[in-house]
């Protein structure tokens, strides 16, 4: 009987040593795959597409969305630049996001790493993403002008059922 006791604590400590194994192999294997250039780069898809299928595939959406809200050809003349300079300020900031994640890495391959390095790291994105948000801001505000209330309205609606559709 103490044997079977025995060889049962022995399976069920195996059991849960090979779970705890292959926890810390996936969670390592995902961090890996995510501080991958590839991964971030120019893989296929919307989310992770490259800024070129990024830009056509916001200036579809940009172009269904003005149609749906009965914006005229003038008002579309108007947005479109918005629209162009909106993008290429994200497209800066999504470079500037691997740029920060390569400088990231370099200070956590250290043999030692620099706590204070790793805040300034900190603070500085932090200050590219805020003036980078009052860019985008500025350029809604922008754009806000061309459209009339009635149009903000039904765009506003509109991105209310995706987010309930997504969320």
């Amino acid at each position: 009987m103490f044997s079977a006791l025995k060889a049962k604590f022995q399976h069920r400590h195996m059991k849960r040593r090979a779970a705890i194994i292959a926890v810390m192999g996936l969670s390592l294997g995902g961090l890996a795959y995510a501080a991958a250039p590839e991964h971030c780069g120019g893989g296929p898809g919307m989310r992770h597409g490259n800024p070129e299928q990024m830009h056509k595939m916001m200036q579809s959406r940009l172009d269904k969305a003005l149609q749906e809200v009965g914006a005229s050809d003038a008002q579309k003349a108007q947005l479109k630049p918005l629209a162009e300079q909106a993008f290429k300020e994200m497209k800066t900031q999504r470079e500037a996001m691997h740029e920060d994640r390569d400088e990231l890495r370099k200070a956590l391959s250290q043999t030692t790493v620099d706590a204070a390095q790793l805040e300034t790291l900190r603070a500085a994105k932090i200050k590219a993403m805020d003036e980078s948000s009052r860019k985008l801001t500025a350029i809604l505000a922008e754009a806000s002008k061309i459209l009339t209330p009635e149009q903000r309205l039904k765009l506003v609606e509109k991105m209310d059922r995706r987010g309930r559709k997504h969320g």
